[in-house]
């Protein structure tokens, strides 16, 4: 029996947080609306689904033995997308949503078709779930129709190359695969949020034996800076998994706070409390210049969570204008404020 099918009979799957050892816990809410099951409807999207603009990777598909002709069909169907803020490239410290769609095209023999994603992330991407931004699911008919976003009933436990994906339902009640039965797919939604620069399909793509067998996906450090989802399902086909992955683009954060308290003298050195803030957590050099002129530098840390005193020198007495410049890093765009000063 392969690692594959005994996750799928096993069904063993706890009720759990996001965890692994390169991402915080997440926190899994209910405020959507209960999954509706009327057959042709398409129900609202949670707030911002709507505006959306997806950037998708390649479809995946496996091939089954049709039920009817006995001959090789269509098989599970598989993609990746990732979709930045009203269609932007996402910022460094932005929470943005990746989605995987799974459908079933043709018509296996199992008498139950399930699957069970399981998410692989580049480092340097974690789960961003809130009450805001939502794990969130449906399932289609592959015209279209089908059912609203839900938040309820997912269930998450750590599989062999990342977190695992089921429901509860009826057969399943403390979670298990995901039915998709022939002319359905199922939709997952995930908020995620950089702490780097992400590069995307400039970087190594998951091309690896294994990955495009169907036997495992690609080691994260092997696959640049691309997500991966290992779909495994109930009828294999001549592969294990289905693994769709896409190329992330993530660019510098924003620097949302720069200020300055500046005590300065004519006769004595002064000081100045730089503050930082930003879309990531601000490192890097903060300087303080008269025209060309610098006159204090500082190198800003994670430990100083965007606070640092600077040392003035002496300046005449009188009003001066000086420029508060945060050079920026790989997290965070540059920026500087010019501010009046008086010296005593």
């Amino acid at each position: 029996m392969t690692p594959t099918r005994a996750r799928i009979r096993d069904h063993r799957i706890r009720s759990a947080r996001i965890r692994s050892a390169r991402v915080r816990a997440a926190r899994l809410t209910a405020g959507a609306a209960a999954l509706a099951t009327t057959a042709g409807l398409v129900g609202p999207a949670p707030a911002g689904a709507a505006e959306q603009t997806w950037v998708d990777g390649a479809w995946v598909q496996d091939t089954i033995i049709s039920c009817i002709t006995g001959q090789p069909a269509p098989g599970y169907t598989a993609r990746v997308s990732f979709a930045g803020n009203g269609g932007k490239v996402p910022k460094v410290g932005e929470t943005f949503y990746f989605k995987v769609e799974v459908g079933l095209p043709g018509l296996p023999c199992a008498k139950t078709p399930v699957v069970m994603p399981e998410l692989v992330l580049p480092a340097g991407l974690a789960y961003a779930d809130s009450a805001k931004n939502p794990v969130r699911w449906r399932k289609l008919a592959l015209d279209g129709g089908g059912s609203s976003y839900s938040t309820k009933n997912l269930v998450f436990d750590k599989g062999q190359y990342g977190v695992l994906v089921g429901l509860k339902s009826a057969a399943y009640p403390q979670g298990g695969p995901i039915e998709v039965r022939q002319g359905q797919s199922f939709e997952l939604q995930v908020p995620v949020r950089a702490t780097r620069v992400m590069k995307g399909m400039a970087t190594r793509e998951p091309q690896c034996r294994e990955r495009l067998s169907g036997d495992a996906p690609c080691p994260v450090k092997e696959s640049g800076d691309h997500i991966q989802v290992a779909v495994s399902k109930s009828d294999t086909g001549p592969m294990d998994y289905v693994i769709p992955f896409v190329g992330v683009h993530v660019q510098k954060g924003l620097v949302t706070k720069l200020a300055a308290k500046v005590k300065a003298f004519r006769n004595k050195a002064g000081t100045a409390r730089i503050t930082v803030g930003g879309t990531a957590k601000p490192t890097g050099k903060v300087m303080i210049l008269r025209g060309k002129k610098q006159l204090a530098v500082g190198k800003l840390k994670a430990k100083h969570k965007g606070v640092i005193s600077l040392r003035l020198p002496k300046l005449a007495k009188g009003t001066h204008k000086l420029v508060v410049k945060y050079a920026g890093s790989k997290a965070l765009a540059p920026k500087k404020k010019t501010i009046t000063v008086t010296s005593r």
